[in-house]
C-alpha cells in the first residue's frame, strides 16, 4: 500500500511530494502460536544425569594446585 499526498514546510511554501509505504499484512494465527507455545511449555526441562559438575571439581584442583606450586617457589627463594 503506498501514500502519496503533497506537505508544506513551516520556512516556505514550496511542496514536497511524500511517499508513505505501508507494511505488508501477513495472517496473524493466535491461535496457532498459542499451541506452539503450549506444546514447548508442555515439554518440561530434561533430567539431570546426577552427580556434581565435573569439570568444576577439576577447575577448582587444578587452581589449588597451581596456588600452591606458587607458594613453594616463594617460599625456596627466600
Amino acid at each position: 500500500m503506498i501514500f502519496t499526498f503533497p506537505a508544506e514546510t513551516a520556512l516556505s511554501t514550496a511542496k514536497l511530494s511524500v511517499t508513505v509505504i505501508g507494511m505488508s499484512e501477513t495472517p496473524q494465527d493466535p491461535a496457532g502460536t498459542t499451541h506452539q507455545f503450549r506444546a514447548f511449555a508442555n515439554q518440561g526441562q530434561p533430567e539431570k544425569t546426577g552427580g556434581a559438575n565435573t569439570g568444576l571439581i577439576v577447575g577448582v584442583i587444578a587452581a589449588v594446585a597451581l596456588v600452591a606450586v606458587v607458594a613453594a617457589v616463594v617460599l625456596m627463594m627466600l
